[in-house]
């Protein structure tokens, strides 16, 4: 009956072991999810990053582009001077909403 007692002893352990290696698994396997999760998200995190940047740059090659062709307009005497320095400080005041807005993480108010 010794041998009996210490066999089923043996099985309960082992249930309880199994038991808990399931219940391991089931968090482990939790856990790889989440993380791939994550691992997906800051992926598409840095995707739209490199967007955002790819759009600023060409946003900064267009207005680059258009102060030269502001100032080219004011030295060839088209527009007057007044007028190009209002156009370039509203080029400016634009620009600097974004860049705030880009530093807070908030989008920019669409132009009104």
């Amino acid at each position: 009956m010794a041998g009996k007692r210490s066999v089923q002893t043996f099985v309960t352990q082992l249930d309880r072991i199994e038991k808990g290696l399931k219940s391991a698994h089931r968090k482990l396997d939790r856990i790889i999810r989440s993380d791939i999760i994550q691992t997906i998200q800051g992926e598409n995190a840095m995707a739209l990053d490199q967007d955002i940047f790819d759009a600023i740059a060409a946003q900064n090659t267009v207005i680059d582009g258009l102060v030269e062709y502001i100032r080219g307009l004011v030295a060839a005497n088209v527009i007057s001077k007044e007028e190009g320095e209002k156009i370039l400080a509203d080029i400016k005041t634009n620009n600097t909403k974004l860049e705030g807005a880009l530093l807070e993480g908030v989008p920019p108010a669409p132009p009104a």
